[in-house]
């Protein structure tokens, strides 16, 4: 039998404390890369919203049926995203309540515009909210409740404000307030022109030709290259072939232009007081009959 010595025991006991010690230690601060494991996670960023503009505006006319879109700014991850109408536009647009896993970016909220019949004419004013994660954003719309028209010797029909009258000319149709003085062009709201094409040309390429057929005459004002203005693609006429607006024409008289080609037929709409956001939604409802 082995005799332990007192200092072999003390030995002993060293190794088993410097052990135990060890043990502790790796298990308080994590042996071998304890400096990683104290590194504290990146804050998590607050999510926020924001509509892409304060206002918009719509027209639409008793028993028709509109569809756009609204676009709404994320930031951050927003897992469930709230809409609500004020009272006022209930019974005219159709929006989804929630929409759900949004991440930073653009993001579309479908619309659905309408108007029941019979249904007061005139402007509807109200907001749509959304709410994500305790932030807000609110956005004005103001919905224009007009009739549907037919433009007098042109075969088409356009939603229309009620207090516009058409006044028919030898080669365009004139709308305007008749409370105003008619002698004057600035109180007209806008005017039609229809044009024949029966080459079928691309819009490009009747703007070029009409741009030489109407230099040297008056029946409209001189129109500029296609690619000499801002061009606007939101318009989308239904059943037209192609659609352009055009913002600030030079040497144009008149504010904005639109044009529409249908087959073998080019309808040229010139704002002249409309605004702007009137006029682009008023074009859309153009149809041939």
């Amino acid at each position: 039998m082995r005799h332990f010595r007192f200092c072999d025991l003390c030995f002993a006991g060293k190794v088993r404390l410097s052990v135990l010690l060890c043990v502790v230690s790796c298990s308080l601060w994590s042996c071998g890369g304890g400096s990683k494991n104290d590194e504290s996670p990146p804050p998590v960023q607050p999510s926020s919203i924001s509509w892409s503009q304060e206002s918009a505006t719509f027209v639409v006319a008793p028993s028709k049926l509109a569809n756009s879109q609204l676009q709404i700014n994320i930031s951050g991850s927003v897992p469930t995203l709230n809409l609500t109408l004020s009272p006022s536009l209930q019974p005219f647009l159709n929006i989804p309540s929630q929409i759900a896993n949004l991440q930073s970016g653009t993001a579309q909220v479908p619309i659905k515009i309408s108007a029941p019949s019979p249904v007061q004419l005139g402007l509807v004013a109200g907001t749509i909210q959304a709410s994500a994660s305790g932030t807000n954003s609110t956005m004005n719309i103001y919905l224009n409740v007009w009739t549907e028209q037919s433009v007098p010797g042109f075969g088409l029909f356009m939603t229309i404000p009620p207090n516009l009258l058409p006044i028919i000319t030898s080669d365009n149709v004139v709308y305007r307030d008749p409370q105003l003085d008619p002698a004057s062009l600035q109180t007209a709201a806008f005017v039609v022109y229809e044009f024949q094409n029966p080459q079928d040309l691309a819009l490009k390429d009747f703007i070029a030709q009409q741009t030489q057929l109407e230099d040297n005459q008056n029946t409209l004002p001189v129109l500029s290259p296609y690619d000499a203005a801002q061009r606007v693609e939101a318009i989308s006429a239904p059943n037209a072939l192609e659609n352009a607006m055009f913002r600030g024409m030079p040497d144009y008289v008149l504010h904005d232009v639109a044009y529409i080609r249908f087959s073998k037929l080019v309808i040229v709409i010139s704002d002249v007081s409309l605004d702007p956001p009137l006029f682009d939604q008023m074009v859309q409802t153009v149809r041939l009959q």
